[in-house]
């Protein structure tokens, strides 16, 4: 699939409307599940404006409360700006992470638990670059630069 974008590969910001929307994450091959792990994930979603300059992953999941043995259903939002960093194929951006929103999915808890800002002093980790390798009106492939690999379905 991605060879055959070779011949008309992924090109930003030309290809902006395609990218715009809400994708599902199918695939990664970073993310495992630790049976050990106080945080299991359900969904993982990529919400990008580009009008904006916006990238959010939004996670839903379970963390498990060791103390009491409680499931608590919790929303993440790890909210980016991003810009262009590669135009030519792979067509690249760079992300920055702004801030972190942490919300507890019970209906009378719809206001968010925490909010962490992105501080000058985490600027470093918060940042990282992706590969669109692969780009139609369905499906998207990213790459990231230690061997990610990601498959997206937009909804």
């Amino acid at each position: 699939m991605e060879n055959s974008m070779i011949k008309n590969p992924p090109n930003f910001p030309n290809d902006f409307s395609t990218l715009d929307g809400r994708w599902l994450l199918v695939y990664s091959n970073n993310l495992r599940a630790e049976n050990n792990s106080p945080l299991a994930l359900n969904q993982v979603f990529q919400v990008i404006d580009t009008d904006q300059n916006s990238i959010k992953n939004v996670a839903y999941g379970i963390f498990k409360v060791p103390i009491f043995g409680n499931e608590i259903e919790i929303d993440f939002c790890l909210d980016h700006t991003f810009e262009i960093t590669s135009q030519q194929y792979p067509a690249q951006l760079e992300i920055t992470l702004r801030e972190t929103k942490v919300k507890n999915s019970e209906e009378l808890y719809k206001k968010a638990l925490l909010t962490l800002p992105a501080f000058q002093s985490f600027a470093k980790p918060g940042r990282g670059r992706f590969d669109t390798t692969f780009l139609s009106d369905k499906l998207r492939i990213s790459r990231g630069v230690y061997g990610e690999v990601r498959l997206f379905k937009k909804v």
